[in-house]
């Protein structure tokens, strides 16, 4: 049990720190409205550190009565995207944005299915499949297995260096006490992020505490295939 609140919190501080975010590559023509995507991004990141799947979670609802579904400036945010989507159906960054707001209006059901339209259009993207297996986890209380496990897999075999899945399937490895694995993921994570000195670092000493635990209990190298 400690081990999966050890996992947990370092996913979710990972998150804080930045490396969790969603991919915005690739151009749409014709081009949607700017100052909407701007807008609405900036709402999400105003919302504060820690994602924006843990402002619409369940247990968040359950803490604050008044944070209801199309609440505040949400409801405006998720009728523009709506207004968008519908001139510009292939945009994936609407797509993603709309997924966003909804989680942070406490709307997870069809925070889901706008995700799902975004890897429908980029059914390849690595970086799509790693968002919604953090979205899943953090819906069913920051646990990766099942259907998160699998799209952590899916992501790295596109991308092995993958960052948020890294993170994710470090967190996993962890959680399932399989310390030599979760230090490897780190350790490659780390290297990965070496243009970012204290993310670097933290991953660095996450990677040590793990393979401390791992050579306490004496463990061997666990299988390079498993992730």
């Amino acid at each position: 049990m400690s081990a999966f609140l050890v996992a947990a919190g370092t996913l979710g501080l990972l998150a804080w720190l930045g490396l969790v975010r969603a991919r915005w590559a690739g151009p749409a023509v014709p081009r949607p409205s700017w100052p909407l995507m701007a807008g609405v991004a900036c709402l999400l990141a105003a919302v504060g550190a820690g994602g924006y799947l843990a402002v619409g979670s369940p247990q968040r609802l359950a803490d604050d009565p008044a944070a209801v579904p199309g609440a505040g400036p949400w409801g405006e945010a998720i009728r523009q995207l709506q207004q968008e989507l519908a001139a510009h159906p292939d945009e994936v960054r609407l797509w993603v944005l709309l997924a966003r707001a909804y989680a942070a209006a406490g709307e997870p059901v069809p925070a889901a299915q706008a995700l799902q339209r975004a890897r429908a259009l980029r059914p390849r993207d690595a970086g799509l499949l790693a968002d919604h297996a953090d979205f899943l986890a953090r819906l069913q209380g920051s646990r990766l297995d099942g259907e998160p496990m699998r799209l952590v897999q899916q992501a790295l075999a596109l991308d092995p260096d993958q960052p948020q899945a890294l993170a994710l399937a470090g967190a996993a490895a962890y959680a399932r006490r399989d310390f030599v694995q979760a230090a490897r993921h780190w350790e490659r994570l780390a290297a990965l992020r070496a243009d970012d000195a204290a993310l670097a670092q933290l991953l660095r000493e996450r990677a040590a505490q793990a393979r401390q635990l791992a050579a306490a209990r004496g463990d061997g190298p666990s299988p390079a295939s498993r992730p």
